[in-house]
């Protein structure tokens, strides 16, 4: 980390980072529970799996590995497997708008 206008955007990355790992994290533990009443709900729900792209940023990719190996791991790992979900719903003609926006890291 360079100067302090860099220190202080990659904090508020970070704590982007956090919130948005939480969020997904809930989302998928409700999804897992399998008490939808639908389809639609589930797949709402899915849809709220919106991926941020902060670690598309080199300097906050690069400061996440370095810190925060443990957390970068988790993401990663979520991010693989919402993107296998969300092609096996695309796959099975199930999709009905649901796109997480994950890109490939």
């Amino acid at each position: 980390m360079g100067s302090h206008g860099e220190r202080q955007k990659i904090l508020a990355d970070y704590d982007t980072f956090l919130s948005e790992l939480e969020q997904i994290t809930a989302l998928l533990q409700q999804m897992m529970q399998k008490k939808y009443h639908s389809l639609d709900v589930y797949i709402n729900n899915c849809n709220h799996l919106k991926i941020n792209k902060l670690l598309t940023e080199e300097s906050f990719s690069v400061y996440i590995k370095a810190h925060h190996d443990a957390l970068y791991n988790k993401y990663t790992s979520l991010l693989i497997g919402i993107k296998l979900y969300e092609n096996l719903l695309t796959n099975c003609g199930l999709q009905q708008g649901f796109n997480t926006h994950v890109d490939s890291q």
